[in-house]
Parts: C-alpha cells; structure tokens; sequence
C-alpha cells in the first residue's frame, strides 16, 4: 500500500510539474497582449510553433507513460520531471523559437480565436 501512495503523490507531482513547465517557460499577463503577438506573428514563427508544441505534447505524453510504469521508482520522479523538462525546452529551441516566443505564441492561442484558427490552417 505504501509504494502505490508514493506512486500516486510522484504522479500528482508529476503532473504538476508538466503545468509547472508552461509557467516556468514564461509566464505572461495578457493585457492586450494576444492582439500584439498576432499583429507581429509571421507563418514562419507559427510554423516552428505546430512543431514544437507537437513534440512537447508527445514528450508530455511520454512523461505520463513513464510515470504511470510500475517499473519506475517513485525517487525517479524527480529525475524524470527534470529530464522532461530539458527536452521540451530543446523541442521548443531545436524548433527556432526561444521559450519565451512559445510561450507567448502559447498563450495568445488560447486567448485568441484568430491566433488559433491560423495555427489551425498551417496545420493542414
């Protein structure tokens, strides 16, 4: 019973830790900001941004895989948090934005209709 309580509190950790990436990897107000970011984005940056939000969404897949083996330690938590971490701030970089620039892209997404419907039409 006490190592399935020891997975669950690493997982709920671990879960935490993906959210914590995204406010780690530059938080920001929006104060008019998502119409700022879409006046100065060009297809390039949403370009690199469908990339690189594709592979973080697969590393954050895999982390959840892992995390969820019952092979993994619950002391490897903290490792593989880390080790996540480094790679999604490697897609984003080997994907030509800097994290900033992602999280940015990121949040005007979510905020903006218009943001989105043209990630959405690069994706096709």
């Amino acid at each position: 019973m006490m190592a399935h309580e020891s997975r669950a509190g690493a997982r709920a950790h671990g879960a935490g830790a993906v959210v914590a990436l995204a406010l780690v990897m530059g938080a920001c107000s929006d104060g008019g900001e998502s119409q700022a970011v879409l006046d100065e984005l060009d297809d390039a940056q949403l370009e690199s941004f469908a990339v690189a939000e594709q592979e973080v969404l697969e590393l954050q897949e895999d982390y959840s895989a892992r995390i969820d083996d019952p092979g993994e330690a619950p002391d490897d938590a903290a490792a593989l948090e880390a080790e996540t971490q480094r790679a999604m701030v490697a897609a984003v970089e080997d994907a030509g934005l800097s994290v900033g620039e992602y999280t940015r892209i990121a949040q005007a997404a979510d905020r903006d209709p218009e943001v989105r419907a043209r990630l959405e039409a690069l994706s096709r």
